[in-house]
Parts: structure tokens; sequence; C-alpha cells
């Protein structure tokens, strides 16, 4: 071996040595003490995790204080223990602290301090026993929870509770704790807490107290007494007790003939609210509830809580009915308002009026020869239930009048004419009706005053319109044998019809205003059209309610006269009368312009050898064509376009020259055109 290598090998020999004994020489670090369990007995017994440096030389030594400062109980412990029995030590009267040192070739510091877990209680001979304890470990702040168990009797401890390390006192309400033979009777409870952690837990020491229930259950707090207006029931509703799981029941009273009287026991935990079918009907009801526990102490009376009454007067032929009702008492807040319900007619109740908080009458509009039936609903300022009154009915006597004016039709006779149509209850007696016009939308004025006919429908025609631009709305008013209006009908239109023509396109358009007010809606618009030389309408088209308009290509009608007359029928849907019926507009015409179109050349024995116009949307019977020579003979008449000049004259052809037409022709609406020019013959040899 040379020299190179022997330097070599003694220099990881050296190196090698340094680091072990580096290792050896390195500072311990002491155990981590996890719990510190108190026995039954008061003994108690650590926990905690190994130190991540132990050497297999290393050891672990115990400290303990017991309040006088700490002193080694254990010396030499094996370093693979993780557990250790005190059991020399009652923990049962202190709190005692540990930690743990770590020894070898040096001594690790002193590590946590985890304490015992003590636990105080306070009072004895109480309802409520108060818990305090102390904090395990004083170095580092607290995870997880800690748990209480509580034993009664020397029975077996149940955990009753898990509250956050944050707080570490409690507090336990024992419900329930009593005797019902001996109400004085102690009982003897135990308790006691664990700190939880993922690695462990730890007890305290047992404590023990006298103690027994004589708490009640708190005072039941109403929230609403009312009347059930479709039963006439008195109900009483309150909001559950909360944090007495001991209740037992709740007693309802009721003030009867100036004395209290338990009506009725409702169940804790069934039910929060109470129906008196035993109540006067025709009386409020003052109600009272109290509490009571499984130990037969109650709650304590609450305040009294009265339910509203109302009641109703009538007198024939009058236009209201008065309602009365009393205030409610009970609520705290105070009323917000009064809500009136209505059903009438066994129509149901509706909403129809909200009155201030302190009002207590209402005089209502009535129909005549009905049956109303009314309660008023007191509301909160709080969140409670509205309270409600008796339901009160009367019926409402006076002279048969009309139950319906309903405007059935409003249609167009002509521009100048257009017919209303009423539909009459036939049963009223002495019924008037007022016809009112608008046009326009300007203000409705008074058009007229008729009688009841002995006819369902009762039919008027305004004579004072121009149907074929205005739109004008009309209604009616009923009124009975007393003079007193009964409300309005429903609002008819006339429809408007407008007809525009294009000649571009060859389209007629349609537009018209919609109908009005029918009960039964447009079901559905029917376009009917007559052709110029047509005498009646027929049924074209058919669109939908939402549709105002409509266009027709007349291209397929080039070779008529060229005239076009539409009008518009509304058709009412069902209604509550089985009235339908139609409404009409006026007629609108467009007259599409004539076309006409007319060769300027003719080839005699050539291919357009005849000289004869093509036209559409003419009047075909006014037609005439005249040709000219130009010395200004009339050479050629026609009165049929389908007759065209073949260029001849007198049998024999004319020569190539210009000659001179004139055609004459009316539109559709008569109006009449004259078309001239010249025509050029061309001859070939």
């Amino acid at each position: 071996m040379n020299k190179k290598n022997i330097i070599s090998r003694l220099w990881l020999s050296i190196a090698g040595l340094i680091a072990i004994t580096g290792i050896l020489s390195a500072q311990p670090e002491a155990p981590y003490l996890l719990c510190a369990d108190v026995q039954a007995d008061g003994t108690v017994v650590l926990t905690w995790d190994i130190p991540s440096n132990v050497q297999p030389t290393h050891f672990y030594r115990i400290y303990r204080d017991n309040g006088a400062g700490f002193v080694e109980i254990v010396n030499n412990l094996p370093n693979t223990n993780t557990t250790y029995s005190d059991q020399t030590i009652n923990a049962q009267t202190t709190s005692v602290k540990y930690r743990m040192q770590t020894h070898g070739a040096e001594s690790s510091t002193p590590g946590n301090t985890v304490s015992t877990l003590f636990l105080n209680i306070l009072p004895s001979g109480s309802s409520i026993a108060h818990l305090s304890w102390n904090s395990p470990y004083s170095e580092t702040p607290l995870t997880g929870l800690y748990n209480i168990y509580r034993s009664v009797e020397g029975g077996m401890y149940n955990q009753i509770a898990s509250i956050s390390t944050q707080s570490a006192t409690y507090v336990d309400t024992l419900f329930g704790l009593c005797d019902l033979v001996d109400l004085n009777k102690q009982f003897i409870v135990n308790y006691k807490v664990s700190y939880e952690r993922a690695e462990c837990e730890m007890f305290s020491q047992p404590v023990e107290g006298e103690f027994r229930d004589n708490l009640g259950p708190g005072l039941v707090e109403v929230e609403t007494a009312t009347i059930n207006p479709l039963t006439g029931f008195p109900e009483l509703y309150w909001y559950p007790i909360t944090g007495a799981p001991d209740l037992k029941d709740y007693a309802i009273r009721a003030i009867i003939d100036g004395s209290e009287s338990t009506v009725g026991i409702v169940p804790a935990f069934e039910n929060t609210s109470f129906v008196f079918i035993d109540a006067d009907l025709d009386e409020a009801t003052t109600f009272q509830i109290i509490a009571h526990d499984s130990c037969d102490v109650e709650s304590g009376y609450e305040n009294q809580y009265t339910t509203i009454r109302a009641s109703s007067s009538y007198t024939d032929c009058s236009q209201t009915l008065n309602l009365k009702w009393t205030l409610y008492t009970g609520w705290q807040e105070g009323i917000a308002l009064h809500n009136i319900y209505v059903n009438q007619d066994n129509g149901g109740f509706q909403l129809v009026e909200s009155l201030a908080a302190n009002a207590v009458s209402y005089d209502m509009p009535i129909d005549p020869n009905s049956e109303y039936c009314m309660y008023v609903e007191a509301v909160s300022n709080g969140s409670q239930r509205p309270s409600t009154t008796n339901a009160t009915c009367v019926q409402t006597n006076y002279p048969e009048v009309a139950a319906f004016n309903y405007l059935n039709r409003v249609t167009t006779i002509d521009n100048k004419r257009i017919q209303i149509d009423l539909l009459q209850d036939l049963d009223a007696n002495g019924t008037r009706y007022e016809l009112f016009k608008s046009k326009n939308n300007e203000p409705f004025q008074s058009f007229g005053v008729y009688e009841k006919t002995e006819s369902s429908i009762l039919t008027v025609v305004d004579t004072d319109v121009d149907a074929d631009f205005a739109v004008y709305q009309y209604k009616w008013k009923a009124f009975d044998g007393c003079g007193l209006e009964l409300g309005e009908s429903n609002v008819g239109k006339n429809i408007v019809l407008n007809v525009l023509t294009s000649s571009s396109n060859l389209v007629n358009s349609l537009t018209w205003t919609n109908y009005g007010d029918w009960d039964g809606g447009v079901e559905e618009y029917r376009v009917l059209r007559k052709l110029g030389s047509e005498t009646d309408f027929s049924l074209f088209a058919t669109v939908n309610s939402h549709s105002l308009q409509f266009e027709e290509d007349v291209e397929a009608y080039i070779l008529e006269e060229g005239e076009f007359c539409y009008k518009i029928v509304g058709v009412e849907g069902s209604n509550q009368y089985d009235s339908q019926t139609v409404s009409e507009s006026n007629i609108g015409c467009a007259t599409q312009e004539p076309l006409m179109w007319i060769p300027n050349t003719i080839v005699l024995n050539g291919k357009n050898n005849v000289f004869a116009p093509v036209a559409g949307f003419i009047d075909f019977q006014s037609y005439e064509m005249e040709v000219y020579n130009k010395w200004g003979e009339r050479i050629f008449v026609s009165h049929d376009i389908q007759d065209g000049w073949d260029g001849t004259y007198r049998g024999n052809f004319v020569p190539q020259d210009y000659y001179r037409y004139i055609i004459i022709y009316r539109d559709g609406s008569g109006k009449s055109y004259l078309k001239q020019g010249a025509i050029y013959v061309v001859t070939t040899s």
C-alpha cells in the first residue's frame, strides 16, 4: 500500500469518528407530555410522545409538583416507555403538575407541563350546578374539546355535553330531579370532566353535590287568541317553551262568568295550540295559560288574551251594511291594522278593506238580495299570527234588481250607423239603463236613457258616427227601481278597418282596431272579402285574437277588375252569459292600380303580327281600342281585349308605316283611363 492510500484511509477514519462523537454529544429532547388522567382511586396515568432523537443510552426522569415545587419521582425510566402510573399521589384533592426530562451524556431541558384536571362544583342544594376546572396545559393553546359527564344517585356516568376549550366552566340545569312524594329530597349528583385530544383523553377527579329541581318551566308566551271564522270556535296559539326538557303540559284556563276555569290540558311537545269547542260562541273568550314540568312546578300566570267579537246589521233597501267589532287585547306590540274579509253568496272570503288600528266599525256597500258573511282580522305590529273574529252573516233584502247589465256587442251597420246591444236581466224590476259614448278616447258623454224592455236584448242605433275613420266606445250604467246606480257594464268599441294597396308587389294590406272588452274575450277575427264583380261577402281568412292585420297577395286576380272590398268580424269567446256574438267592422275597399302593357311594333306575317295590349285589374267590360292611319281614318275598333288588330284594313294588309291607337278603359272603382300612342307596322316581302 502506498503512502497516498494510507493518508486517505486515515482521514476517512478521523471523519467517521468526528461524526459519531457529534451524534453522541447532541443534547436530547424531552418527551412531550400528552395527558395526565386521574383514576378512580386518585392515582394518575401519564401519556407522552417519544422524542425524535432518543438514543439507546437515554432514560427518562419524571417530576411532580403537588403545590410546593417540582420534585423528582421517577429516575432511570426506560426510553421505550410512553406511559407511567403515579401510584404515590391522590389527585382527588388538588391539581397535580408533571413534566419530564431525557438524560444521557447530556440532559434535555425540562419538557412541557401537564396538569391533572381538578373539578370544582357550586352550589350544592340548588337546581343548577356550576362547574369549573383548570386548564391542563400552560405552554400551548388548547385545541379539541372538554367533555362533561354526570352520574345521578350512583348510576352510570353519561356524557351530557362537549364544549370548546375556550371555556373552562359549564352550567348544568338539573331538570326533572325531584321526588313527587318527598318534595324536599336532595339527590346525590357526581360530575367529572375530561379533555379529549386525538392521542388520549384525560379525566378529572369525580366531584359530588346534592341537588333537586325546584325551577319552573318558565312563562308561556302566548302568540294569539283568535276565533276561527269558519267554525266559530275560539283558538289559542302559543310559542313552545324551550330549554325545559322536563316540560309536562300546558294548562289552558278561560275566564268564565268572572272565574278562572281550566278548559284543557295540552301535553308538552305535542302541540302549541288549543281549540275551545265548549266555549260560548256568542261571547268573547279570555284565555290564560300556564305550564307544568315533571316535578309539578308551575310556570306562573301570563297575561290575559281576549278574542275579538264581531256583529253586523242591515236595513232593508239600504245600500250599506254595518260591521262592528271589539278591539283585541294581549299583544304588547299593539295592533297594526284591521282587515275586512267578506264572503258574498258563498263565493269564498275575499279581502275587501284594510282599516286603521283603532277602527271598530265599517260600512260596506252591498248588492241586493245577497247573503254576506264577514269577519275582521286584527294584524299585530309584531310577527304574531293575526287574530280573527267570528263570522257574522246577513241577508240583504232589497227589491229585485238587475244582476247584470252586459254590453253584448257594438257592431257597424254602415259608415253612418253603429248598433249597440245590451243584454238585460229580465228577472229585474224597474231597471233603467243609461248609455254613454266616447269618440276616440274622449271623455264619455251620456247618449240616452232607456227603460228595460221585454226582450233580452235592448238595441240602440247611433247615427251620429263616421264609422270609416273614428273609434267609438260605449258602455251602459244600470239603475235600480230606486234610481240608485247598480254599476257599469263592460266597454265595447266599433272595429275600424283600413285597407291599403301596393302596385309594386300586388298586395292588399289590412289593419284594424281591436274590438274592446267582451266577457269571453275575442276568440278570433274573421276576414270577409268580395271582389268588385261580386255582390256578397264570403269568409276569406281567420286570424287569432292577437292579430290586427292581414295581407293578401292579389296577383292571382290580375284578370279581375281590381276592386277588393273587405270587412272584419270579431267573434266573442264563450262567456258567462251564454250570449256569444260577433261585431262587424266598416267595409274597407281598395282598388289595385290598372296594369297595361302595349306593344309598339307588329310584323305582318311574322310572330308578333297582332296588335293587342295585355292588361290587368281593369273593368274589361269598359275596354275600347281604336286604330287610325295618318290621314285620320279609323281603320280598326274593338271592345274585347282579346280581339286585336291584325294589320289589315278592308281585307288587305296596310302598308308599312306608323299608325295611331287610342285605348279607353276603367278600373274596378269606375275611374276612367285613356292610353294613346303609335304602333309601327312592319311588312315583309
